[in-house]
């Protein structure tokens, strides 16, 4: 008897399976998630997905656990959808629509891959010839329902590239300026041998005095052209989005410096680059975020 297929459905769910398997298989795994335990042995297969054992607390995880994929009942293909239409910058009432998932899971989907990037995407450390600037928005409640204060303070925005095109970006305070979160949400990433140029800011411009000291050498270098147009580039990205909850900032200034540096990236390249170990974020902790 011949099981017609008219719709290749099985050949479609085949494709997804291969998928899931090329995706987890080249994550390492090293020590249980639970414990932390390196005593752990191979214990099977979980729809397609390595499965591990713990020998210490006995509990069982796989090459999903903790990515950003964990605990999703959708296939990888509405992931690899989702990530496509959050490039072209579509609306939240637009993924859910075009994707058939609730409009609480387009944004937790969202946020979830934000963070992610942030350990992909952000630069460990800055080195060489660094230009830095920064960025003045005003604060944003989107999603607030009670408001108790309606005054806006300006959102200080940190940005910082050196001559190998590695970007930081971030805000440090709010209101005024603060040295102290400066110097532990930035400065640290700044190599003590690098040179940096200062635009735009005179507090920005004291910093490079004091880190550069006597070294004349790299004074005259010419200011990025990727630096010159980020204010622009950013602030038009925000638009795009209609807007973007000040708390929720940090996750999406990753989001622009891919747009900023990577001219070409698709949602495939994006979806291997973002499954990573250790990448999970719960949707209580993306509640709970703050703005700096």
């Amino acid at each position: 008897m011949i099981k017609y297929d008219l719709n290749l459905r099985n050949l479609e769910i085949h494709l997804n399976k291969i998928f899931d398997i090329d995706l987890y298989r080249s994550i390492r795994i090293t020590e249980c998630p639970h414990c932390r335990s390196e005593n752990i042995i191979k214990f099977g297969y979980y729809k397609n997905v390595q499965r591990y054992r713990c020998k210490e607390c006995g509990k069982t995880f796989s090459n999903k656990t903790n990515t950003s994929f964990y605990y999703s009942k959708k296939n990888s293909e509405t992931w690899i959808k989702y990530i496509e239409l959050m490039l072209k910058r579509k609306t939240l009432d637009e993924c859910s629509k075009e994707l058939g998932i609730s409009l609480p899971t387009a944004f937790y989907w969202r946020h979830k891959i934000l963070f992610s990037l942030a350990k992909v995407k952000e630069a460990e450390k800055l080195e060489n010839n660094i230009h830095i600037s920064k960025i003045l928005i005003k604060e944003n409640f989107k999603g607030k329902r009670q408001i108790r204060n309606k005054e806006r303070k300006n959102v200080w925005n940190v940005i910082a590239m050196d001559s190998g095109e590695n970007i930081i970006s971030r805000p440090i305070s709010i209101g005024i300026w603060n040295i102290e979160n400066f110097n532990k949400l930035f400065y640290e990433k700044i190599d003590k041998d690098a040179y940096i140029n200062a635009y735009l800011d005179r507090y920005l411009d004291v910093i490079a005095k004091k880190h550069n000291g006597s070294d004349k050498s790299r004074i005259n270098i010419e200011l990025s052209e990727v630096l010159k147009n980020y204010n622009k580039t950013f602030k038009n990205f925000l638009k795009g989005y209609r807007g973007v909850a000040t708390k929720y900032l940090v996750h999406y200034l990753y989001l622009v410096n891919i747009f900023v540096i990577t001219f070409e990236i698709s949602s495939l390249d994006l979806i291997y680059s973002l499954n990573i170990y250790d990448s999970y974020i719960k949707e209580n902790e993306i509640k709970n975020l703050k703005a700096v």
